[in-house]
């Protein structure tokens, strides 16, 4: 059973929220960490503290999205945006709701609404300005915003501004999923061989530092795009 003390402060809100659940996705079940993210909004929501129970929100909703429930996930953020919509919030938490509504419809394959809501991210993202919320966390989060930007072009065939996006979270952001991504380009989408042997090496660099960044996942995905370039290169 999961405990809490009853009488968090809004900062420590904040880092179990925001800081912490990457953390809690890692070593706890789907039930675990729905059940924490709920018991943590609860305790917000008695304390009046909106922010935090927006963050549960999109804790929750973003579990829900990557376990393909796309209809939960979609209420929890209009439940998350409600209060977007009647507080004083900032930027980031706004940026933070729109950008999770764009990954819930790239992954729903409604894709001119994806970049509806990638573009109000991406507005708010910019603005951000918090002392509290630190300029590489800034860039990081918008890093990924223009990297989803980017995938969605890739699925409207928008060849024009695929590659610049992509550059531009890299550019804001030295990260080895935006390195994975342009090299995924590379080799499924407009193969061009010395491009994605470029950006697969760089990738995998990060792979052999042991960055903390480079998940199961992308480690999978960089080593399954590394197979696609061998393949088109009839190198069996």
């Amino acid at each position: 059973e999961l405990c809490f003390p009853q009488n968090y402060t809004p900062k420590e809100f904040d880092s179990l929220l925001i800081d912490s659940n990457y953390k809690i996705v890692q070593e706890k079940s789907f039930e675990e960490v729905i059940i924490w993210n709920q018991n943590l909004m609860n305790l917000a929501k008695v304390k009046n503290y909106n922010k935090g129970v927006i963050w549960a929100h999109l804790n929750i909703a973003n579990r829900y999205t990557n376990y393909g429930n796309f209809d939960k996930s979609i209420r929890h953020l209009d439940s998350a945006k409600e209060l977007i919509d009647k507080s004083t919030i900032d930027n980031h938490t706004i940026a933070s709701v729109y950008q999770y509504y764009s990954a819930n419809y790239a992954m729903m394959k409604s894709y001119n609404l994806g970049l509806e809501y990638n573009a109000k991210a991406a507005y708010y993202g910019e603005k951000i300005k918090n002392p509290s919320l630190d300029s590489k966390r800034r860039e990081y989060f918008l890093s990924y915003v223009y990297n989803l930007r980017a995938q969605l072009f890739v699925a409207t065939n928008n060849k024009d501004s695929i590659i610049f996006y992509y550059q531009r979270a890299l550019k804001t952001d030295q990260n080895p999923i935006h390195l994975a991504s342009i090299a995924h380009f590379y080799v499924e989408s407009e193969f061009d061989r010395d491009s994605a042997k470029y950006y697969l090496d760089k990738a995998t660099g990060f792979i052999e530092e042991n960055d903390i960044r480079i998940t199961r996942h992308i480690q999978a995905s960089i080593y399954n795009s590394y197979a696609t370039y061998y393949f088109y290169l009839g190198d069996f």
